[in-house]
């Protein structure tokens, strides 16, 4: 990363809770990414459901653009792989199969495991330090209950890791899969039980990372992508048992 790239894909807009329409602020972010950046925190929250469709007009509506932004920002989406256009029913959340999810859990398991042997390897000091209060960080926002915050605090923690691991390719790369597996990441953090879990498991690749154990840390990231994907797909088969 060394700066210049980050291994999140946008930062998270404000959501109105009273129901009212959010009206995008017109500063800082071209309007198209400031859309975008608002449908995708959307989808990451579930706030739309996979499978559920969206509606042109009614994103128009939601946050006053014209169609010819949400269009736009529905097609970087379909990119990215959060929205998926049907023949006769049009946009869509993208419903991941499990063959999917397991596939990306295998990629995930590999450059995790890469990032954390590079980053025990190559960070400095300071590098270091970041990523120690990356976990505090996750900690507190995982006291906080809010699936966001724990989201957020999850990037930060894997853009300390990426950061200190030196590797442009690996983070180019995590970062092209982001928005699928920080979906997949929000089913398993929903899940009852796992936010501990997850804690325990990141301060360990935090723990031999700092330390320089190059191995250990690698061992201790993929563990933590294998339970992730084991809570993860649990509960996939439960929502299709439910639908």
């Amino acid at each position: 990363m060394n700066g210049s790239r980050s291994y999140r894909t946008g930062a998270v807009s404000e959501t109105a809770i009273d129901g009212t329409p959010r009206q995008l602020l017109r500063v800082a972010a071209p309007l198209r990414q400031e859309l975008i950046n608002q449908i995708r925190s959307s989808i990451l929250m579930f706030e739309h459901e996979p499978g559920s469709r969206l509606v042109e007009r009614t994103l128009c509506d939601q946050y006053g653009v014209s169609r010819t932004v949400v269009r736009e920002a529905l097609r970087h989406l379909e990119a990215e792989g959060l929205v998926t256009i049907v023949p006769n029913r049009g946009p869509v959340v993208t419903v991941l199969s499990r063959e999917d999810a397991v596939a990306l859990f295998e990629v995930r398991g590999d450059l995790e495991a890469l990032a954390a042997r590079l980053f025990a390897q190559r960070a400095t000091a300071d590098e270091r330090r970041r990523l120690q209060t990356t976990v505090d960080e996750v900690e507190t926002a995982f006291a906080s209950g809010d699936l966001q915050e724990a989201l957020a605090a999850k990037d930060a923690f894997y853009d300390a890791l990426c950061a200190g691991a030196h590797n442009e390719i690996m983070t180019g790369i995590l970062f092209g899969l982001h928005a699928r597996v920080q979906l997949l990441r929000g089913v398993s953090l929903r899940a009852s039980g796992r936010q501990p879990e997850t804690l325990k498991e990141i301060r360990r690749i935090c723990e031999c990372a700092v330390a320089g154990d190059a191995e250990a840390a690698a061992g201790a990231a993929a563990f933590h992508v294998q339970q992730a994907a084991t809570v993860a797909l649990r509960q996939m088969a439960g929502q299709k048992t439910e639908v």
